[in-house]
């Protein structure tokens, strides 16, 4: 009796969610990306959203420590793992 009802509720959910979801108006999507920054681009949190905010320099990404560039991103990420490859193979000898 108890999955019965359990289940009738949850098919009267369902039907109600479906014909609410097509009256519904959608939402216009936003006209900027919204991202989080990667963990490279973070020093510190500001509580002035004019000083956090990214902004656009010249096509490119500009955040509060510069311009973000994904070729130095990534040759700074393959620089710290090969140093760390580097130190890990040095104390395990």
């Amino acid at each position: 009796m108890l999955i019965t009802m359990l289940t009738a509720m949850y098919m009267m959910v369902r039907v109600v969610e479906s014909i609410g979801v097509r009256f519904a108006r959608q939402q216009d999507p936003l006209p900027y990306m919204v991202s989080q920054p990667l963990p490279w681009q973070i020093h510190s949190v500001s509580h002035s959203r004019r000083s956090s905010k990214a902004e656009e320099f010249d096509g490119l990404r500009r955040n509060s420590i510069g311009v973000y560039r994904k070729e130095k991103a990534a040759a700074t990420i393959q620089t710290h793992f090969r140093k760390f490859q580097q130190k890990k193979h040095k104390n395990g000898k």
